[in-house]
């Protein structure tokens, strides 16, 4: 709509000192001689925008027009580019892809290199295989056309069930995405983790978005299983680097090496991620974990032996 286009051109000479009519004409993809019409009607409206011609001219605000406060200031969009500029590539959504093309135009950075040194930078890259990317595409689409979708999902420790969700907002959590959902299985609100969907198809039945998150709950990843005391005893050479899992204040520095006491829910999750320290580490208690970390390593140990001939 042509007052659309005029809001977001005063928010962008706002921003910008100087844009010339072609660059507006290709960012709203329209003539030139519409852009003139629509700097015409600006000005009847009071605006005091006034263009230049001839080399180094454009369009502008008169200077007194020109805010201390504006809306942005150049290093803040330069932030919030840096900080979402990878969300589109791993979603596929191009809504928000355009909302951060907006952004770089207002800040009149061509590309993201160019965009100064910005206080945030995110990278996701690397957090997902290209099917999960692909279904994060398919997921996102389907969340703004607001359909239902259907998939297989893998959750810890239980079989493979078909789940048939009302999908609303994908969330990076603990190193991971998921979905948060409303699961008709359930009758509840459910997260996905994307690793773990398979077989995804969107559904052709539609679903009210707006009700559903008006209450929904803050994402968080929760283990029904109750805590277990453990301790844990790690070498010098483990210890390093222990901190970015555990707080400082469980620790304990003995002849032996670092002890750790924490409480945690015990699942395959936690087994798999003790049994990674291999030798550096050594589960003191509860007795039945120490048995079970130890099991493990055995049976490790002989699939190996077994195994080391074959190629």
């Amino acid at each position: 709509m042509k007052i659309d286009r005029m809001l977001a051109m005063i928010l962008i000479l706002l921003t910008r000192k100087r844009v010339t009519a072609s660059e507006l004409a290709d960012y709203f993809e329209v003539s030139v001689r519409t852009i003139y019409r629509d700097i015409e009607s600006l000005s009847m409206t009071g605006i005091p925008v006034y263009a230049e011609q001839g080399r180094g001219g454009g369009i502008s605000l008169v200077s007194e027009f020109r805010l201390e406060e504006r809306f942005f200031l150049k290093s803040e969009l330069n932030d919030l580019i840096a900080a979402v500029q990878e969300i589109p590539k791993i979603t596929g959504d191009a809504n928000l892809e355009n909302a951060v093309e907006k952004m770089r135009f207002l800040s009149g950075v061509e590309d993201a290199e160019k965009s100064g040194e910005p206080v945030v930078s995110c990278d996701f890259t690397g957090s997902l295989r290209p099917q999960e990317k692909e279904m994060m595409a398919r997921l996102s689409g389907a969340i703004r056309s607001q359909h239902q979708v259907e998939f297989s999902y893998q959750a810890s420790e239980q079989p493979k069930r078909l789940r048939q969700v009302e999908p609303l907002r994908l969330i990076f959590l603990h190193r991971s995405w998921y979905l948060q959902a409303w699961c008709l299985l359930r009758g509840d609100y459910r997260l996905f983790k994307i690793a773990r969907i398979s077989d995804l198809r969107v559904l052709s039945e539609h679903f009210d978005r707006t009700r559903r998150m008006k209450d929904l709950p803050e994402a968080s990843i929760r283990n029904s299983k109750p805590p277990v005391s453990l301790e844990l005893l790690f070498t010098p050479a483990g210890a390093e680097g222990v901190g970015e899992y555990f707080n400082e204040s469980d620790f304990r520095q003995t002849e032996e090496g670092l002890i750790i006491n924490i409480e945690w829910p015990l699942d395959e999750w936690v087994y798999r991620f003790l049994m990674g320290f291999g030798p550096e580490l050594t589960v003191l208690g509860p007795p039945a974990v120490r048995d079970e970390i130890a099991r493990r390593h055995r049976e490790a140990a002989v699939n190996y032996f077994l195994n080391s001939g074959k190629t």
